[in-house]
């Protein structure tokens, strides 16, 4: 039983690592010793990369009271629309 609790886990970070790598490159890469490795391409624009500096950053902000919500909301509107090809 523990090894299927142990395959279930394995997979669940797998499938999450894949996700960051989507949200943060806009692919990511399949592959394992049963399958040919591939590369999931999302075709995500470079222009929709937010690069954040000086008293803008989230990480000069006092975390008791600032709300990344409304820079994610802004950062969203402004984006370029997805093409789907």
């Amino acid at each position: 039983m523990q090894n299927l609790l142990d395959e279930e886990l394995s997979i669940s970070q797998l499938e999450e690592f894949q996700a960051v790598q989507a949200v943060l490159y806009g692919k990511y890469t399949v592959s394992g010793s049963n399958i040919e490795t591939y590369e999931i391409d999302m075709s995500r624009s470079a222009t929709n990369n937010v690069t954040q500096s000086g008293s803008t950053a989230w990480s000069t902000q006092d975390a008791e009271t600032y709300d990344p919500s409304d820079d994610i909301e802004s950062y969203a509107l402004t984006s370029p629309p997805v093409r789907l090809t």
